[in-house]
């Protein structure tokens, strides 16, 4: 199925889940989190803006930016990966399905039709973890998501080499924060950021480092 249409679906389902719990939503909604739960609160109708508004907002920009981006709007090499192709697709079906389903829990929960283990909302940052992991090893030389250097913008091998790293960082980082977590958060907390920048610095160094090998050759 196509990607663009699972995406749509997702925001349709999630529109429908808001207007359907909206009226049984309490006067204030939990709006940001720290390490010891909801500390700020705003209006019922932030649910919307947050919710299938925001979505929207993504789905919009990740579409404009891949129309107006010369690198990722261009016809791949003949000899480009099959997995690079419709990668950025899968970024924002990822990216929209995570954000619906973290949305409509919270407004399953806050309306009482459910009532998740408090683990669940502290899994999401890993999720996005995981989800990025697999993102960056397929995504396509582009000017706007990946990990950008002067070097990997130099070199398609470069490029596909420092991604591959940086998704396996995150990915395996994803999954050991998550467990982390389900045994401690503030430890899993911890552990998230600390993959979260290992993720990205240590293939960033790579980058150039590769880069420099292949000048020499």
């Amino acid at each position: 199925m196509n990607r663009t249409r699972i995406a749509l679906g997702i925001l349709t389902a999630d529109l429908v889940a808001t207007v359907v719990l909206y009226g049984r939503l309490p006067s204030l909604v939990p709006v940001h989190w720290g390490f010891h739960g909801a500390d700020g609160f705003g209006p019922r109708w932030t649910m919307v803006a947050l919710g299938p508004g925001l979505l929207v907002v993504l789905w919009l920009l990740l579409v404009w930016l891949t129309r107006i981006d010369p690198l990722a709007s261009k016809p791949l090499e003949a000899d480009a990966p099959e997995a690079e192709r419709g990668s950025f697709a899968t970024l924002m079906t990822g990216l929209i399905g995570l954000g619906a389903i973290a949305h409509v829990a919270l407004m399953m929960q806050l309306t009482g039709f459910a009532h998740l283990d408090p683990r669940f909302g502290m899994l999401f940052g890993p999720a996005l973890l995981i989800l990025l992991g697999n993102f960056l090893p397929r995504v396509r030389p582009n000017y706007f998501a990946g990990i950008r250097t002067p070097w990997t913008l130099a070199s398609a091998d470069v490029w596909r080499r420092t991604n591959r790293l940086a998704g396996k960082l995150l990915f395996y980082g994803g999954l050991l924060s998550g467990l982390l977590m389900l045994a401690s958060n503030p430890v899993g907390t911890v552990a998230l950021v600390v993959f979260g920048m290992v993720g990205s610095i240590v293939p960033i160094a790579a980058s150039y480092f590769w880069w420099r090998n292949e000048q020499t050759r």
